[in-house]
């Protein structure tokens, strides 16, 4: 099968026809990072043959990866740093390992709530006398600093700080990647102004009732009988007030008694 041909499911490429050009192309990384591509994941080979259909629109690249061959994701990481269109990174689920060297091609990277972005120095597996087992391992301390170099042209700062990050493995939430300037955005804009205000309104709704203003005392008729009885006998500070019967009572004993 000619390799030129394949679209792997993974990548799902979509730039459907009529749809204008400046909308931009979304290419979905969703598989690991090898030099097989195909069904067996996501090759540089895939995404040169992908990207050549776009014809330089914007370009959305969705990444849910785990990782994989590091030179493979150079060449991709390559070849999404020099697509001529703008490149939007939005890491969907996970970021890990080599999908982070991607990661940091783009123009502006977006980090979906809950996703995670792993960083962690290169690793293999070798076979081989002292001398060749030292070779490799110079050659992963290679890799490592050159992948802690993409992170610190990406977010600033000192590479060696970032590599002292991939020999502790570090796994960043999608808050802590947008911090250290792994990620640029969070996803999830705030609520639009009218938007805002119509749950402001039915908060506002649901609220209970503010208590009503106490009604005023009435004003004391100074002619009233009742009022002369309460002037002769005027009740105590600590006397609780007379009820209404109880000046009525009064002011009939003092019109008898008189």
């Amino acid at each position: 099968m000619n390799r030129t041909t394949i679209r792997p499911w993974a990548l799902h490429a979509t730039a459907p026809t009529g749809r204008p050009q400046a909308e931009g192309a979304t290419l979905w990384i969703y598989d690991p990072i090898d030099s097989y591509g195909g069904d067996w994941g996501v090759s540089a080979l895939d995404v040169r043959d992908t990207l050549a259909g776009f014809g330089g629109a914007d370009l959305s690249v969705r990444i849910n990866s785990p990782g994989g061959d590091y030179f493979e994701a150079v060449a991709i990481r390559t070849l999404l740093a020099q697509y001529p269109g703008k490149v939007t990174m939005r890491i969907d689920g996970l970021a890990a390992s080599a999908a982070t060297v991607i990661a940091t091609a783009g123009d502006h990277v977006v980090m979906a709530p809950g996703a995670q972005y792993m960083i962690h120095d290169a690793l293999t597996i070798a076979l081989g006398n002292a001398a060749e087992m030292r070779r490799t391992a110079d050659l992963l301390d290679q890799c490592s600093d050159d992948i802690a170099g993409f992170y610190a042209a990406k977010a600033g700062g000192d590479a060696a700080t970032f590599r002292d990050a991939m020999r502790a493995e570090t796994w960043y939430t999608a808050e802590q990647a947008v911090a250290a300037g792994l990620a640029d955005e969070l996803a999830g804009a705030p609520a639009e102004p009218a938007v805002a205000a119509s749950a402001a309104r039915w908060i506002a709704a649901m609220r209970p009732a503010a208590e009503p203003a106490p009604i005023p005392a009435p004003v004391p008729d100074t002619n009233s009988t009742a009022a002369v009885v309460a002037a002769e006998a005027p009740a105590s500070v600590s006397d609780p007030l007379p009820t209404l019967s109880e000046l009525f009572c009064s002011a009939l004993t003092t019109e008898v008694v008189a």
